[in-house]
């Protein structure tokens, strides 16, 4: 996160003061001296065998693992286990869908609001910040001092997404865009929130696969989120060209349906959970 801070600050100054081509030279360094420090400076817990290494990369391609992850994903579950994860997967797909509005974002707001590079980059740079202190200290005060549930700390961060949306459509000037980053920074932390939910349901040997499910799924909507919402603004951009920023919040709104259901399955799966122990304690007394 901190290489990320500082690269969204110096990215604008260092293409103004230098070319586009230096720029991404100094990227491709950075990422560079990334991987030679992961090489070698960190060490490996686990010693790969080269025979298995080669066993492994023939057992990807195997047709087989694409009917094991189907199974999982229509696994018949009980105590609404089955719905809450589908909905948890729902929700990491919206939220991608959703987020397709960021491609057009720097367009609308040099259009709008006359800002440059510089001032893109420098929001970029505050609403990332925003969103590490709501992730780090919100969630230790809502998790730790208030004792929030996970499915609470997931609604409140879709709704965050939703209202962050509603505002900027609504700005009128620079300045509400860095209003809406600083009222909104739970932010991305659906994400953990319904996961913990998940690992918590899902019996530990299909947790890979049910992250698999879910990431092939929010891949595969983010390539059509672009397109969308490239499509949306190129045709109102004449005349409203912030209505993309509805259209988001609109979609946005729907994960905030599907948290309140997951919430709603969760107590529902609690009460079948304490009845049969219940009907079992009686059974003992009489």
């Amino acid at each position: 996160m901190l290489g990320a801070f500082v690269g969204l600050l110096s990215s604008s100054f260092i293409l103004e003061l230098t070319s586009v081509a230096t720029m991404f030279f100094l990227a491709a360094g950075s990422m560079a001296a990334s991987c030679a420090f992961l090489n070698y400076y960190l060490e490996d817990s686990i010693q790969p065998d080269p025979e298995m290494v080669h066993r492994q990369l023939r057992e990807i391609f195997r047709l087989s693992h694409l009917s094991d992850l189907l199974k999982t994903f229509f696994k018949k579950r009980s105590a609404y286990d089955r719905g809450i994860v589908w909905l948890t997967i729902a929700v990491g797909v919206v939220t991608v869908l959703g987020a397709g509005g960021g491609t057009v974002f720097f367009l609308y707001t040099r259009r709008v609001f006359a800002w440059t590079i510089q001032d893109y980059t420098i929001w970029q740079a505050v609403e990332l910040l925003s969103i590490v202190a709501g992730n780090v200290i919100g969630i230790s005060l809502l998790k730790t001092l208030l004792k929030l549930p996970d499915v609470w700390l997931a609604l409140l961060s879709v709704m965050n997404y939703a209202i962050d949306a509603l505002i900027k459509g609504l700005a009128r000037h620079g300045w509400q865009l860095f209003l809406a980053t600083g009222v909104t920074p739970l932010k991305a932390t659906e994400g953990a929130a319904l996961m913990a939910i998940c690992s918590a349901i899902i019996p530990s040997g299909e947790i890979a696969k049910f992250y698999s499910i879910a990431m092939a799924m929010t891949n595969t909507v983010s390539l059509a989120s672009a397109p969308l919402f490239t499509y949306i603004y190129n045709t109102t951009v004449a005349t409203e060209p912030e209505v993309f920023n509805f259209v988001a919040s609109g979609i946005f709104s729907i994960n905030v349906i599907f948290v309140g259901i997951i919430a709603v399955l969760m107590r529902k799966r609690r009460t079948t959970q304490i009845t049969p122990l219940f009907d079992q304690d009686s059974e003992i007394v009489t």
